[in-house]
């Protein structure tokens, strides 16, 4: 009877408003946290295979320290067994050291486990999550496609409401990125001078989200107080020198983009994305910094050994560096970029401002009139109209890196003709 009263209370509490409403936004809450794991979970798969093997060794370690701990205790205790033997018996060392011995542990079988905890680590943390995730998501398209027919009619309907609920607001979501999307567009068309002007695009580099997460706030002061760190040591070693700063400039900055190609091609070997218009951009502008590279040797930048020394070390630790980062962060990789093409385009502006006069009276290199040359042939005259270029170009490359920072905004010239022929079909 009491079993029976408990039980009639309980259903009593269950059909309140109160309590199957929060029920309802618990099952919600619930369902969009998996989502939004699951996304972070493919976005940042090899953080977390990287992560959860070097927990799987960290646990191995801890588990040989205390079995060491152990050990030690244990030969201690032997040893004075030893001491008591030796002194009451007459025992030979070399039988008790023997035995005090004989249950060290091997340096193979250290490693052994070592590598099998990684190998599990692996499996666990990267096979075991997406098999699990895979599972869990094919189950719940099952239940919205009316596959997997629950038992509870009560549950069937809280699941539709927080499905219409969720989708709604998703909905909602997108109206209002599309609409601030299009009305950013308008208003940074109609503010943003031409390049050609005096400070067409001399604004100081603002931290993007500053009222957002703390992680992207974290990432750009550190690639500021990086990039002006890098900007200070040239200052001092490239004072007087302009030719040889552009050279080093120029031979660091098309680093970053065959990095970004390395790792999207490693990701597209694994079958980890598929991402061609980002490798498209990128090449084009790598070869857009490698023509001005080529102007800048044609100037005589790289006439001394210590500076292309000097250039060519730096670009070298420059690409593990950016594919590192790029690896860990692309937001962070891009934006890092953006600064050094900020950099890069504030100095030639610079320049053209202290020189122009001079520069004008100057003839332009055969190697910039052959690359400019296609379409605008009364263009390159001298050599300032060389450097008014090659400082238009570092503003599109630092446009281009800011977009890179948001997620699928970046298309090659390639896909916009194709979709264009595709609506016109």
């Amino acid at each position: 009877m009491a079993a029976r009263a408990l039980a009639g209370a309980g259903r009593a509490v269950l059909s309140l408003p109160s309590v199957r409403r929060r029920a309802t936004n618990s099952w919600a809450a619930v369902r969009d946290t998996f989502f939004s794991t699951k996304e972070v979970f493919e976005s940042h798969r090899v953080v977390f295979t990287v992560g959860t093997s070097i927990a799987s060794v960290l646990t191995a370690w801890a588990g040989y320290s205390l079995r060491h701990m152990q050990q030690t205790k244990i030969d201690k205790r032997l040893h004075s067994i030893e001491e008591s033997l030796r002194n009451t018996h007459k025992v030979e060392h070399d039988e008790i050291k023997k035995i005090v011995t004989s249950y060290n542990i091997s340096t193979s079988a250290c490693i052994a486990t070592a590598l099998t905890t990684t190998v599990v680590g692996y499996a666990l943390g990267w096979r075991g999550g997406a098999w699990y995730t895979r599972r869990i998501v094919r189950r719940e398209q099952q239940k919205l496609m009316g596959q997997i027919k629950s038992q509870n009619r009560r549950g069937r309907r809280i699941r539709a409401e927080a499905t219409a609920r969720t989708r709604q607001e998703k909905e909602q979501q997108e109206a209002e990125v599309s609409a601030v999307e299009d009305s950013f567009a308008v208003r940074e068309a109609a503010a943003a001078p031409p390049p050609e002007e005096e400070g067409g695009f001399d604004e100081e580099l603002t931290l993007a989200g500053e009222d957002g997460d703390w992680v992207v706030r974290f990432e750009q002061s550190f690639n500021v107080f990086l990039t002006d760190t890098v900007i200070f040591i040239l200052d001092i070693l490239y004072r007087d020198r302009d030719y040889a700063r552009f050279f080093v400039l120029e031979t660091i900055a098309r680093v970053p983009y065959f990095a970004f190609i390395s790792v999207l091609h490693l990701y597209e070997t694994f079958g980890w994305s598929r991402r061609a218009d980002n490798i498209k951009v990128h090449f084009a502008e790598s070869m857009n910094e490698f023509h001005h590279l080529l102007i800048m040797e044609a100037l005589g930048g790289n006439s001394v050994w210590l500076d292309r020394f000097l250039a060519r070390f730096s670009a070298f630790f420059y690409y593990f560096v950016t594919v590192g980062m790029y690896m860990l962060s692309p937001r962070m990789a891009y934006h890092f970029s953006e600064c050094v093409e900020r950099h890069a385009y504030s100095t030639y502006d610079k320049f053209l401002k202290l020189n122009g006069e001079e520069l004008k009276k100057l003839p332009a290199p055969e190697v910039a009139v052959n690359y400019y040359m296609n379409e605008d042939l009364y263009m390159f005259d001298n050599l300032y109209d060389v450097f008014v270029n090659v400082r238009d170009d570092e503003a599109e490359h630092c446009k281009t890196m800011k977009a890179c920072q948001t997620h699928e905004t970046l298309r090659s010239p390639h896909a916009v003709q194709s979709s264009i022929e595709a609506d016109a079909e």
